[in-house]
């Protein structure tokens, strides 16, 4: 009877740590819940969060209400890029496309799911399903933004063009064409860094917007740690929330890989014995 008790008992203790099920031969398996993927937490959260439905809904209800502003203004404009001599030409936002107007969370999931990191492979698979749905909050801003008569201008790092028309069409607004879609690679300058990108719609547009989930949406920070990333920042502190807006997203991004150092060949273990070095503690 007591050893009946004391192996209850452990697995009470154990429950909330391992599965417990049988196979075909009758004999039990079990899964240990601590070997998990960094992404849990944030696919989670945006999968399943009020407060991130909340927080992309305030930040294009805040969007919106910028832009009404910048109409007023013929002053207005966004984009650092933007010369002398703008005030007159037709207005435009510029918006990134992942996790900023469209969701990729089932991609992240599946990374989780599999226990695996980012591949391109894998990424060229997804985008060319054209199955990612929209930000909350998205559909509804860039229908208000075109019935204000403000164009809208996608501005990725994805390199896949038609999927990625298609999928905005399909999600966003039908009327969404190539033209309003700048790509990565798309020209010889257009590389990762969106800077030449913002400079060619600056050309014939006032840019009244930028809306994205990396601060590489809204000026290049380059390769840099940290705390040098957070330091340059500051320089458009009077932008954020005003003329630029983030839409929030805890899944990937420049933050991420300044943890790192840009080090992709790193190994995964590598990676997270870096992101761990670089955690404050009351000591």
């Amino acid at each position: 009877m007591k050893v009946r008790a004391s192996i209850f008992i452990l697995f009470i203790f154990l429950g909330g740590c391992v599965s417990i099920h049988n196979n075909t031969q009758g004999t039990a398996q079990v899964r240990d819940c601590e070997k998990t993927h960094e992404l849990l937490n944030g696919v989670n959260w945006v999968q399943t969060s009020a407060e991130y439905r909340f927080a992309c809904h305030q930040a294009f209800s805040n969007a919106l209400a910028c832009v009404e502003q910048g109409l007023k203004d013929p002053n207005w404009t966004a984009a650092i890029e933007q010369t002398a001599g703008y005030e007159n030409l037709p207005t435009a936002i510029i918006v990134d496309v992942d996790e900023t107007i469209l969701d990729n969370s089932p991609f992240q999931a599946g990374l989780v799911k599999k226990n695996i990191e980012f591949k391109p492979e894998e990424w060229k698979v997804w985008v060319n399903k054209k199955k990612a749905m929209p930000v909350p909050g998205a559909k509804e801003f860039i229908t208000k933004i075109r019935d204000l008569g403000v164009r809208v201008f996608y501005v990725t790092n994805r390199e896949l063009e038609a999927p990625t028309v298609k999928n905005l069409q399909m999600v966003i607004d039908r009327k969404i064409t190539a033209g309003d879609v700048l790509c990565k690679n798309e020209q010889d300058d257009w590389g990762s860094d969106k800077t030449s990108r913002r400079m060619e719609i600056a050309k014939t547009h006032r840019i009244l917007l930028l809306v994205g989930d990396d601060y590489n949406d809204f000026a290049y920070l380059g390769k840099v740690s940290p705390a040098e990333r957070i330091k340059k920042t500051l320089a458009h502190q009077s932008r954020w929330g005003s003329k630029w807006i983030l839409i929030p997203n805890p899944l990937y991004g420049n933050f991420e890989k300044a943890l790192y150092h840009y080090d992709y060949n790193k190994t995964r273990a590598q990676k997270l014995a870096d992101k761990y070095r670089i955690l404050r503690t009351e000591e």
